[in-house]
């Protein structure tokens, strides 16, 4: 069965403009934060995770 879990989620804009080869100048980073307690020991935990795609996206493709 799949459960939405976790608490202390923040999805938001990445500030730390480091000096990083990888990253390109001009395009905006966000990160995704968030905390999850396991509740049974040798349980298997699989996480998912999918960009935020906005109504504006849908309409633009």
């Amino acid at each position: 069965s799949w459960y939405r879990v976790g608490h202390h989620i923040n999805y938001s804009e990445y500030k730390q403009r480091t000096h990083n080869p990888l990253l390109e100048r001009d395009i905006n980073y966000y990160e995704l934060d968030f905390q999850f307690e396991f509740s049974h020991s040798g349980d298997t935990c699989y996480i998912a995770h999918c960009y935020p795609y906005t109504f504006t996206d849908l309409k633009d493709d």
